[in-house]
């Protein structure tokens, strides 16, 4: 995982993953935080989708966790929060 100023954070998946694999369902990112001591958050991924979108599409979600600062911390959460997938495939 890697942060920007932004903030952005990538998360980085291994070359092969297979997504049909009963193994493992989900690709859970390490917790991380929208700036130092602000909102601390996670994303995970299901390569096969989840619920309804199982063996169809790809889910990702985003979850705010709880954390020692939240008594400081405006609620609802209403910032906006953006996905970008890039293929990283080698070109031949």
């Amino acid at each position: 995982m890697q942060t920007s100023a932004c903030p952005l954070f990538l998360l980085n998946l291994p070359l092969k993953m297979d997504a049909q694999s009963k193994r493992q369902t989900s690709i859970c990112s390490p917790p991380f935080y929208s700036s130092s001591t602000v909102y601390k958050m996670r994303v995970r991924l299901y390569l096969d989708g989840d619920g309804n979108a199982r063996r169809t599409h790809m889910s990702l979600f985003f979850a705010l966790m709880w954390d020692v600062n939240d008594t400081i911390l405006k609620f609802p959460f209403n910032h906006k929060v953006a996905f970008r997938l890039y293929d990283q495939t080698p070109v031949p």
